[in-house]
């Protein structure tokens, strides 16, 4: 089995996107930056307060993360770079040059989708000098540079399996000099730890994973600070309830707000205990109540197709698939799902973007910005789980892709042998029976490695859809079937290649023999 192993050629199935469940002698640290996460900051030179503010809290980050890993382990830093400026990721490079300088064995980037971004990316990593490797890669290829078991989002949406260090961090930041200000900073909405592999996740400075600002000469931007220049009066008042007696009289009142909020007191109180109530959503202009309205009903529209046609989609695909051909119409069908996904994570993102520039612009009375910021919420929560959920499945779907096309090739390359081996012998000389022997040999080492890596991929699969317990029952017991089939086949194959060389063999002694009769018939003759 050896020697079959060094003689082996390119095999395009063996590696794929799959959990070998092996343990990785690397440790890994994983940044995740979301959209945006570095918006609005002037990221350059050192020199600048808030460049500088972010660079100590990246490094403080990388500390802090490198006191939880062995200290005999090599690192790996893999960096999400696909949604922040090239400006931001020189300096994340900056920040583990300075503090994995000796421990940092590799930086593997996950390149972003624009060609142009790519070539420009290249051309910066190769004018910089760093003591540890950059590597760009896309992200359909990081199996080849790290382990994907891993991965934060590769099997654990939930994080189940991760130990949450964010708070001891926190607490080691606000003790470490000189402290930053929080404004200034990304915020870190996820810290983890999973063996040797860390998961670093930073946003935009208090924001949540969806919140952005509206771009300049943004026109829905425009539209709301008209309405409010136009406005005499703000779009809703903040008044805190008030009582008559709430101020001693004959006091002086200075702040004009005040004055207002008394005033109004004075005209709507019929009684000393009545406080003045927020006035109805029909007295806001009626481009922004319009656009209130329009976002409730756009954030229920994707709850509902989240709820019922998105996880009825999802559901449809959870088969493994009894054939190739199923199996690759299963996977056409999860792209469509993934890009559907996709679209509805940017209407989120656009919807929680007006939600909070309303709530931070608009003035709106905590009685409709609340119950709307919490709406907002809930569909920040459920796009981010189905995205998990279409994530896992995505893996799903590629293994069982994968276990198909390893079994057909091991079915294609065995065939070839079987009809080889079916043939009649018929007789030939000693040389070309050789021969025959030497392609039988080739044949099935071609064929052992088909097998190997068909039970490979079939037993790892297996052990993946373990995790789901019960639910997969069909699938495992499909996988199983598969496996004893094949096995049958190889071993059916071994039996018809002994016996097929048996008779060369034979063939081979039958002819020895004639020609030493054939030599002793001479010999004689001779005599």
């Amino acid at each position: 089995m050896i020697s079959l192993r060094k003689q082996r050629g390119v095999k395009n199935n063996r590696n794929s996107l799959l959990v070998t469940g092996t343990v990785s002698p690397e440790a890994l640290i994983q940044f995740v930056f979301n959209t945006n996460c570095f918006r609005s900051k002037d990221i350059g030179s050192l020199n600048t307060k808030d460049t500088f503010s972010i660079y100590n809290y990246l490094c403080s980050l990388l500390v802090y993360s490198i006191k939880h890993l062995k200290s005999d382990v090599p690192v790996i830093v893999l960096i999400d770079a696909a949604k922040i400026p090239i400006k931001a990721l020189r300096l994340i490079l900056k920040a583990c040059q300075n503090v994995l300088a000796f421990r940092s064995k590799q930086v593997v980037i996950a390149q972003p989708d624009s060609f142009f971004v790519q070539q420009k990316l290249s051309l910066d990593i190769l004018l910089e000098s760093y003591d540890f490797k950059t590597t760009l890669c896309s992200k359909n290829k990081l199996w080849k540079y790290v382990n994907v078991a891993d991965l934060a989002d590769a099997f654990t949406p939930s994080f189940n399996n991760w130990n949450d260090i964010r708070k001891g961090f926190e607490e080691h930041f606000k003790q470490s000099p000189p402290r930053t200000e929080p404004s200034q900073i990304p915020t870190l909405n996820r810290l983890l730890q999973k063996g040797c592999s860390i998961l670093i996740e930073l946003s935009h400075p208090a924001e949540g994973k969806y919140l952005r600002v509206f771009e300049e000469n943004d026109p829905l931007g425009k539209l709301v600070k008209e309405e409010k220049e136009n406005s005499s009066e703000p779009i809703y008042d903040e008044a805190i309830p008030l009582q008559r007696d709430s101020k001693p009289e004959g006091s002086e009142l200075d702040d004009s707000e005040t004055v207002l909020a008394a005033s109004k007191t004075k005209t709507f109180s019929s009684s000393d205990k009545t406080t003045v109530s927020p006035p109805p959503i029909k007295e806001l202009p009626e481009s922004i109540a319009k656009l209130l309205e329009e976002q409730k009903e756009a954030i229920h529209e994707l709850l509902k197709w989240i709820s019922t046609a998105g996880l009825a989609w999802l559901d449809s695909l959870e088969e493994v698939g009894e054939s190739i051909d199923e199996a690759r119409q299963l996977e056409k069908q999860h792209r469509s799902l993934s890009s559907r996904t996709e679209a509805v994570i940017d209407q989120a993102a656009e919807i929680s973007e007006v939600v909070e520039f309303l709530i931070r612009e608009g003035s709106i009375h905590s009685t409709i910005c609340e119950p709307l910021k919490e709406l907002s919420n809930e569909l920040a929560n459920a796009v981010y789980d189905f995205r998990q959920r279409v994530k896992q499945q995505s893996l799903i779907r590629e293994n069982s892709l994968r276990l198909h096309e390893a079994v057909t090739e091991f079915y294609n390359e065995s065939d070839a042998l079987l009809k080889a081996l079916c043939n009649e012998i018929r007789p030939m000389e000693e040389t070309n029976c050789q021969t025959e022997m030497n392609e039988l040999d080739k044949n099935i080492a071609v064929v052992e490695d088909r097998f190997e890596v068909a039970n490979e991929i079939c037993t790892v699969f297996e052990n993946l859809l373990n995790e789901d317990g019960e639910k997969r029952k069909d699938d495992r017991k499909f996988i199983k079937e598969q496996l004893s089939l094949i096995t049958e086949r190889r071993k059916r194959c071994h039996e018809l290649l002994d016996l097929h060389k048996l008779k060369l063999q034979q063939m081979i002694q039958l002819q020895h023999a004639e020609n030493d009769q054939k030599q002793k018939s001479e010999k004689h003759i001779l005599e």
